[in-house]
């Protein structure tokens, strides 16, 4: 299919947020909707998300440029349904939005635009503020104006994602056709921001934002109650696993150093899948 020049997909995974994807989706309607395609993939929600979000889109989809919902009859984890959305999208810009987060007004503009006008940047790394379960603020600015300043330094911004890992880096706004050189999330982990943030990263071509750009919302124990401290960290260590043979220049010798603690163990990296 024929890619969307200008238009942005925005890719929604779905599972049982029934409570808050109306409010993620009317979250977009400050945008410019006709450069949008919208599509949202739900994993077999238990609740009455695919029937909120389909009613959503039968009042509202028309000013998007294109829609898609796919209602899967089984639960196959986000980065399943991520790759089942990055195959549908046609958007020449792809960025992810939670189906319990949202974006402040101008945020799919004020990234699309950013991309517009400066080539020599692939992905966009933005600020955002942190909410309750209310949609009240709980912090305006996940980095305050320092943080900021020293993020839009690259060589800062890697040494934060690498040992302070924070909610900037968990989302991600970049040129599709650049995104699909990374090849496809790995589906046997349970969460898929680490892979996606090392690969951009290792690109090259990204930038901090200090502006804000999404809206984090904090549940705390109840955000996913089916993955453990202990899963979450082994696909971590996984994913820095495998990133580490094709990581260049400083990225390849931060990921050596974050294994030594792992070395002991016959040099192997404490996860899944690992011979």
């Amino acid at each position: 299919m024929q890619e969307l020049v200008g238009v942005t997909s925005v890719l929604i995974p779905l599972y049982n947020h029934e409570r808050f994807i109306g409010e993620t989706l009317d979250s977009l309607l400050a945008s410019d909707c006709s450069k949008i395609e919208l599509i949202i993939s739900d994993d077999a929600s238990s609740d009455r998300s695919v029937q909120v979000a389909s009613d959503w889109l039968a009042r509202h989809g028309s000013k998007f440029r294109r829609t898609s919902l796919f209602a899967g009859k089984s639960n196959r984890g986000i980065t399943a349904s991520l790759n089942t959305m990055i195959e549908a999208a046609t958007g020449e810009f792809i960025t992810l939005l939670a189906s319990d987060d949202m974006l402040p007004g101008d945020a799919v503009d004020m990234q699309r635009d950013y991309l517009l006008a400066h080539t020599d940047v692939d992905f966009l790394f933005v600020n955002c503020t942190i909410i309750d379960m209310e949609g009240r603020p709980i912090k305006q600015r996940a980095a305050g104006p320092f943080m900021s300043g020293l993020l839009s330094l690259r060589l800062f911004a890697l040494l934060n994602m690498l040992f302070n890992w924070s909610v900037i880096w968990s989302r991600l706004f970049g040129r599709r056709r650049k995104f699909l050189k990374f090849g496809r999330y790995i589906e046997e982990h349970c969460l898929e921001d680490r892979w996606s943030a090392l690969k951009i990263m290792n690109s090259r071509r990204f930038a901090y934002l200090g502006s804000i750009g999404y809206l984090y919302r904090y549940r705390g124990a109840q955000a996913h109650p089916a993955i453990s401290s202990d899963a979450a960290r082994r696909d971590f260590h996984d994913t820095e696993r495998r990133l580490h043979a094709e990581a260049r220049g400083l990225l390849y010798f931060l990921l050596w150093i974050r294994r030594l603690p792992f070395r002991t163990n016959r040099g192997k990296w404490p996860c899944r899948n690992v011979n």
